[in-house]
């Protein structure tokens, strides 16, 4: 497995549209995918060390379970409005837009980590929009809307099963 490129994360990062689309082409590109999604998580996790083991597991069951259950939502919406599915190649794409997930090591930070989490959110959304936009070839505020209610379906799904991790 090929881990994902410094250009690719830059690309993703600079919310440029074409890195989704050259995913969600790319066969090869499910492992580097996957690579980031884990890799956003373990930082997820190293961020919430202050609520010791247990705050690390939350911290990488939450954003597993919010990015698992929003790139569903998302592929299930798209089935029920008829448009074009392709959940390998969205599913690849929105695994590099999580990569901003991974400012959750930050977060915690004094006086900084509000604006770490919310740089981490409005990235991450961007990145989803703009990914479900391309791969779907949706229009921008169909993207926009199916992105935002699915991502309130990964939310409440995501409280309930992380909160057995106190901390």
């Amino acid at each position: 497995m090929t881990l994902p490129t410094v250009e690719q994360l830059n690309r993703v990062f600079s919310l440029e549209a074409d890195i989704y689309a050259d995913t969600a082409r790319d066969s090869g590109a499910t492992g580097p995918a996957l690579l980031v999604v884990f890799g956003a998580a373990f930082l997820e996790g190293v961020g919430d060390l202050g609520g010791g083991i247990a705050g690390f597991l939350r911290g990488v069951l939450e954003l597993l379970v919010i990015w698992g259950v929003w790139v569903v939502v998302i592929q299930a919406t798209a089935i029920l409005v008829g448009e074009r599915s392709n959940f390998a190649g969205l599913f690849r794409a929105l695994g590099f837009a999580a990569a901003p997930f991974g400012l959750g090591l930050l977060e915690n930070l004094p006086f900084l980590g509000g604006l770490f989490w919310l740089a981490k959110w409005v990235l991450v959304f961007s990145a989803f929009v703009i990914a479900t936009r391309r791969v779907e070839e949706s229009e921008a505020l169909r993207a926009l809307v199916t992105c935002g209610l699915a991502l309130i379906a990964a939310l409440l799904v995501a409280g309930p099963i992380t909160n057995l991790f106190p901390g």
